[in-house]
C-alpha cells in the first residue's frame, strides 16, 4: 500500500479519490517531552537522592555551583566535580546500547 501525506496546501479536490490510504498524521507537543522524560527516568534509575537534588537545583532551579555548594555545605570545586562525575556517567548511560 503506497501511502500520500495531505499537504498545508492541499485542497478538498486533490485528495478526493486517494482512498482510503491517506495518512493524517499530527506533530505531538507533549510526546517529545514524554519521550524526554522516560529518557532521564531510565538513566536516573539508581541515582541517588543527593545526585538527583544537585542535577534539580542545578538544571531546573538553575542555581549556580557556588550557590549549591552553600547548600550542602561544601566548596564549590566539590559540586564542580561531582557534576563533572555525574553527568559523565549519565552520558555514558546515554550512548550505551540498551540493556534486554
Amino acid at each position: 500500500m503506497v501511502t500520500q501525506q495531505i499537504q498545508q496546501n492541499d485542497t478538498e479536490a486533490s485528495y478526493e479519490g486517494r482512498g482510503l490510504d491517506v495518512i493524517l498524521a499530527v506533530d505531538d507537543p507533549g510526546f517529545e517531552r514524554i519521550n524526554q522524560e522516560l529518557t532521564v527516568e531510565a538513566v536516573l534509575w539508581d541515582a541517588s537522592v543527593e545526585d538527583k537534588r544537585l542535577l534539580h537545583l542545578r538544571f531546573v532551579l538553575e542555581l549556580s555551583q557556588g550557590q549549591i555548594a552553600q547548600e550542602f555545605g561544601v566548596s564549590q570545586m566539590q559540586i564542580s566535580r561531582q557534576l563533572k562525575q555525574l553527568l559523565d556517567r549519565l552520558g555514558r548511560r546515554l550512548t550505551e546500547p540498551a540493556k534486554q
